[in-house]
């Protein structure tokens, strides 16, 4: 051991431990003084951060209790005023029962309805001040609230209180199912309550003097599922006289319900009950209570809802004032839903409304010959439908827009409508009294029969649409290629016939109608002042150029250069051609075979001049008062053609050059040629006439007076009439709108209409129209649905597009298979009749009632009766043995086969259901028993409202409760959690205190005694 005096070590270690104890000594004084064991982070950082988190949490659950107690509150003061609100419901319901007993009086009934107003007047009060913190509770405006009942974010708890008041509770919708025919009553009802479909039982509805068959039994089957379905049902069997009863003496055959009444006497207004009482004397067999009013009108009233079948004479009928049959009536039944919802039911036996989520294509051969499938009035065929060839359209049919029906062997019935968009294909046939509307657009050949109209801009496309007789063209109608227009059009005001078009007989062009191209007009046409026609278009024969009447401007018609004017043509009286000069054409005007008749009342002097190079063809004659030039015609010179038939006046002069057909005849004077002229084969020249050097006459010319013959490629347009025996050669060509030997004609081209078609109110498609093979409704661009209002037959080939709907009583005429896999669309079911087949494969959904054995993929055989479960796959052909009503969702696999309805003795019974009327509390009536009846469900109705609003704010109140508990036990084990981190322990802290101190004060010792441990050096340096 070293002695030093520079360094003391032993003193520099007592320093370091007195240091280090009196730190100790002074964290623990720290703890023990503030109780935790951690007061800063350097205490114990993990610690800490957990122990806060703990008080974070615990310090949340404490706000939360107080939150969840506000919402105990709120929730408190909502059920207080929907208690009252209860109790002032059940005193509107205790009126209306007091109402509904009829030893009420009118005045008593107001007294009534008088105190129930003003109790629905209070319970609006209540409804629209109820309040918390300022908060509306039970106006309808506290929906979508939530508590926060956690300490951390998202732990709520959410609450919604409906409105109370009398406008927004008691909803009850009233409906009546009136039944208007015999059989079979096989019903299913939607339930709202469910969401689901429920069969009832089957009921034979009769008139058979039995309440088993009757609407009283199918309103027992109705009442009995009323838990589930949510509605109840009341049948109501009466028929009442239109009239009063009149004086007379009913007959022998007078029998209600089959029993005989037989021969009464009765008095004006039965005023001595005779009528009724014989009526009631047999009550007890017919099941009938006869009664007569103050006015003599007479109800009858079935005692046990039986059907009430009346069936008597003339002299019954005179009595009652009505045929007796008409007071039998099988009766109706009122439903009662609770809810605002409609009221969903459909007819099983008819072959219930059915929807398909895929394409239904129906094979050809799969419809045997001669049977057809029918979809009745109010199905709906959507956008996309294809209608097969032959289908039949028996009443209206409306095509949308954008539809496409082409091929043969379809028929549309008067009234259809075809709009915007629409598309007839090849082989369409459109007969009388057809509609097109504006921008109707064809592209091919097209028929549109007598009757038919195009409306303003309505375009017609080449090539050669055909317009039979009375067709209609609306101003600015226009055609965009050759075009015949039938016997009968009318064309107005501004329209536009376009190049290469046919008039055929009987057109009428009105005021300033236009043509932009080589056009004919038929026999029969008539062209009226301000009419234009464009070079080079055709006048065909008896075309009437109209006069007019004095006074009328701009009277003139135009005849473009190259117009042709045929034989018969008529310039009517009064009519000026261009100024008063006549008939006035460019070169190369042509008058037509048959000749060109000027009236004596052609304005001008009636000359006719002709241009170099005008053509004067076969038969042309010029009508008594007619002046041309002086004393006779004059060709102006160059190279004119005298066709065959052409007969000339006397004097007439015929330039170098001209040619004389076959058939011309010369009359009276000598007809004089001066040189170059060809006469061909059969013209003939009267006596002393002279033909020049140079002109020839062809061999094989036809005498005059013989029939026509036709021996090459003649064509003949629109409008021609050919007599018997008349021959046309290979190679013609008869133009649509002719008439051969007045047979049908057939054109054998495809005809389109490219655009929109309307058939009109009023409209209609004559007896045999067909639309073409192939004819479909599925145009590439359709924004509605086609809908079908009367019977549509479909024939073979015909596709349903996806959505499609077949209405209540849509029928199946022949068997028909699936060409692809059908899905059965939700909330509706689809009947099976007897014989259908379902593929391997189909899918049969769960609640389905089996009625044949069928075997799944999986080998189980579900035996006959059974209801599904749960969806099954067939593993093979089932042939359904009985009718059998699919659930919705059912697949129907490719190749499965729809069966036609089976016999007369499966008839439904025939109803109407009326759109249900929704009363609610504030609509309350009590003026009339029915009135008092109704108000009676409604306000049970309001009860179950206002209860379920209270049993929601039950349950909200007892979460809120059962969360307090919850979170008050949780908030203890938290804090106890951060207690034991953050807290201090005293017993073991106090210990550590004690030895700190004594460490303390040993160090100092041990600091004292290594200070005084120097002297030792000191004494040795000394000795």
């Amino acid at each position: 051991m070293s002695l030093r005096i520079n360094t003391n070590i032993a003193a520099l270690n007592a320093h370091k431990n007195m240091i280090k104890n009196d730190n100790s000594l002074s964290a623990s004084l720290e703890k023990l003084s503030s109780g935790l064991r951690i007061n800063k982070a350097a205490d114990d950082a993990s610690g800490m951060a957990i122990a806060d988190a703990l008080k974070s949490q615990a310090l949340g659950l404490g706000q939360a209790i107080r939150n969840a107690n506000d919402g105990i509150s709120m929730v408190q003061t909502a059920d207080g005023a929907l208690d009252e609100a209860i109790n002032i419901v059940n005193s509107i319901k205790t009126k209306a029962i007091q109402a509904a007993q009829d030893g009420q009086t009118t005045d008593s009934r107001k007294a009534i309805q008088s105190d129930i107003d003003k109790l629905t007047e209070e319970l609006d009060i209540i409804a629209r001040t109820t309040a918390f913190n300022n908060q509306k509770l039970l106006s309808g405006n506290f929906t979508n609230k939530a508590f926060q009942i956690g300490a951390y974010s998202k732990e709520t708890v959410s609450i919604s209180i409906a409105s109370a008041e009398s406008t927004k509770i008691g909803h009850v919708a009233a409906s009546t199912m009136t039944f208007n025919s015999e059989g079979t009553s096989s019903l299913s009802f939607y339930s709202s309550l469910q969401n689901a479909t429920y069969n009832l039982e089957t009921i034979e509805v009769a008139y058979d003097n039995t309440r088993d068959h009757s609407v009283g039994a199918v309103a027992d089957a109705i009442n009995k599922m009323s838990d589930l379905l949510g509605l109840s049902a009341e049948a109501s069997v009466t028929s009442t006289t239109t009239n009063n009863i009149t004086a007379g003496t009913t007959d022998s055959t007078f029998t209600i319900n089959g029993v005989t009444i037989g021969e009464v006497p009765v008095l004006e207004n039965d005023s001595t009950g005779s009528l009724v009482k014989a009526i009631n004397q047999k009550s007890d067999q017919h099941g009938i209570f006869a009664s007569v009013d103050s006015e003599g009108i007479m109800t009858l009233t079935s005692m046990d809802d039986r059907a009430i079948e009346v069936s008597g004479g003339a002299a019954t009928a005179a009595v009652l004032g009505q045929t007796a049959s008409s007071m039998s009536t099988l009766g109706m039944i009122n439903l009662t839903q609770y809810g605002a919802a409609e009221i969903v039911v459909n007819d099983r036996s008819g072959g219930i409304a059915v929807s398909l989520t895929s394409d239904l294509e129906i094979g050809a051969a799969t419809v045997a010959a001669g049977n057809t499938m029918a979809l009745t009035s109010g199905s709906d065929l959507l956008a996309g439908s294809t209608i097969g060839s032959g289908s039949t359209f028996t009443s209206a049919l409306t095509l949308a827009g954008g539809e496409v029906v082409s091929g043969a062997g379809i028929a549309a019935a008067a009234t259809s409508s075809l709009a915007d968009g629409s598309v007839l294909n090849s082989g369409t046939v459109l007969t009388n009294d057809v509609t097109i509307a504006g921008i109707a657009s064809t592209a091919g050949n097209v028929v549109l029969g007598s009757g038919s109209e195009l409306i303003d801009a309505s375009v017609i496309n080449t090539p050669s649409a055909a317009l039979g007789s009375d067709v209609t063209i609306a101003n600015t109608g226009a055609t965009t290629g050759n075009v015949v227009l039938g016997s009968g059009s009318v064309l107005n005001d501004a329209t536009v016939v376009a190049s290469a078009s046919t008039f055929d007989s009987d057109v009428t062009i009105e005021n300033t109608g236009a043509t932009n191209g080589v056009v004919t007009l038929a026999s029969g046409s008539t062209l009226e002042g301000g009419t234009i026609v464009a070079s080079a278009s055709t006048i065909d024969s008896d075309i009437t150029i109209a006069a007019m009447a004095s006074g009328v401007q701009n009277a003139n018609i135009v005849l473009g250069v190259g117009t042709y004017l045929e034989a018969g043509t008529v310039i009517g009286s009064g009519v000026t051609i261009t100024t008063t000069t006549g008939v006035i054409g460019g070169s190369g005007v042509t008058i037509g075979v048959g000749g060109v008749y000027l009236d004596s009342g052609v304005a001008g002097n009636r000359t006719l001049t002709l241009d170099a190079g005008t053509s004067i063809v076969s038969g042309s004659i010029f009508a008594a008062g007619t002046t041309t030039t002086t004393d006779a015609l004059t060709l102006a010179g160059g190279t004119q053609t005298m066709t065959g038939g052409l007969t000339l006046a006397a004097a007439s002069d015929i330039a170098s050059g001209s040619t004389l057909a076959a058939g011309t005849t010369t009359v009276t004077d000598a007809v004089t040629t001066d040189g170059q002229q060809t006469m061909a084969g059969g013209f003939t020249l009267a006596a002393a006439s002279d033909i020049a050097s140079g002109s020839t006459l062809v061999a094989g010319s036809t005498a005059s007076g013989q029939d026509l013959t036709l021996d090459g490629t003649q064509t003949m347009t629109g409008g021609l009439t050919l007599s018997a025996t008349s021959n046309i050669a290979s190679g013609s060509t008869l133009v649509a709108g002719s008439t051969a030997s007045g047979q049908d004609l057939t054109l054998s081209t495809d005809q389109v209409i490219g655009v929109a078609m309307t058939l009109g109110a009023g409209s209609s498609l004559g007896s045999g129209s067909t639309l073409a093979v192939g004819s479909e409704l599925n145009g590439e661009a359709i924004d509605n649905d086609l809908a079908v209002t009367g019977t549509l037959t479909l024939a073979a080939g015909s596709a349903l597009a996806s959505g499609s709907d077949l209405a209540t009583g849509s029928t199946l005429g022949a068997t028909v298979t699936l060409l692809n896999d059908e899905t059965v669309a939700a909330g509706t079911d689809m009947v099976l009749n007897s014989g259908s087949t379902l593929a391997s494969g189909s899918i049969i959904s769960a609640g389905t009632v089996l009625n044949a054995a069928i075997t799944d993929a999986s080998g189980t055989v579900f035996a006959a009766g059974t209801t599904l479960f749960e969806d099954i796959t067939t593993a093979g052909t089932t042939t359904v043995v009985g009718e059998m009503t699919l659930n919705s969702g059912s697949v129907l696999a490719a190749g499965s086969t729809l069966a036609p309805n089976t016999t007369a003795t499966d008839t439904a019974a025939g109803f109407t259901k009326s759109t249900a009327t929704i009363n609610r509390l504030a609509d309350v009536s009590v003026l009339t028993q029915a009135g008092a009846q109704t108000a009676i469900a409604v306000a049970d109705s309001a009860l179950k409202d206002l209860d379920k609003v209270r049993a929601g704010l039950g349950s909200v109140q007892n979460q809120l409760t059962s969360t307090i508990a919850n979170i008050s036990t949780t908030r203890v084990n938290i804090s106890a959690a951060e207690s034991s981190i953050r807290d201090v322990d005293f017993a073991e802290e106090a210990a550590n205190f004690s030895k700190m101190q004594i460490l303390v004060q040993a160090s100092s010792f041990a600091m004292a005694q290594a200070n005084a441990s120097a002297q030792n050096v000191l004494q040795l340096l000394q000795g």
